[in-house]
């Protein structure tokens, strides 16, 4: 996660910043909840020692990241993936996904993310949960760890339909044909 990677921009009245403007309301969630919560974090202008005072646990992504058995092993390793996404894609409601939690999902693994209005688009409620706020974040975090199991089906699923490069490019190429 890039806690900065540059300035805010504004276009019409409206900001579109970084992950420093989304996840202020976020940063006492370790705090209410039993589950461990972790940040595989770059960026210099990250408050760690705020973060680790909270209860988050601070990885470095650049291990995490070496190469990609690396990478699968972190993400199968998980419990879940948490996300809050960046600030201009919760403001301007842009339907962004990331293709991180598209891996988590093709691992079985569920998602508990940011709604950016993929929830248009994606099923919600078993696999991936969206939130819009702390409450609901942590609401996600704990149907989660009560229902786990069904979770990871429900995750593997969604991947397999709606992530599948042989559904998804087989739709594309029919669509610009069409």
């Amino acid at each position: 996660m890039q806690w900065d990677s540059y300035a805010p921009r504004k276009y019409e009245g409206r900001s579109y910043g970084m992950k420093s403007a989304s996840f202020p309301p976020f940063l006492d969630l370790p705090q209410r909840t039993a589950a461990t919560l972790e940040l595989a974090l770059g960026s210099e202008t990250a408050p760690r020692d705020d973060l680790r005072q909270r209860g988050w646990l601070i990885t470095d992504p650049t291990v995490v990241t070496r190469d990609i058995w690396s990478y699968q092993n972190y993400i199968s390793s998980s419990v879940a993936e948490l996300s809050v996404a960046k600030h201009g894609y919760v403001s301007s409601h842009s339907g962004w996904f990331s293709e991180r939690s598209a891996a988590y999902l093709a691992s079985g693994r569920p998602v508990v993310t940011q709604d950016t209005g993929f929830s248009k688009l994606l099923p919600t409620g078993l696999g991936v949960l969206q939130f819009a706020t702390p409450d609901e974040a942590l609401e996600g975090i704990e149907d989660v760890r009560i229902r786990y199991g069904a979770h990871c089906l429900a995750a593997r699923e969604i991947a397999e339909e709606f992530f599948d490069g042989r559904k998804v490019l087989a739709k594309l190429l029919q669509d610009i044909n069409a």
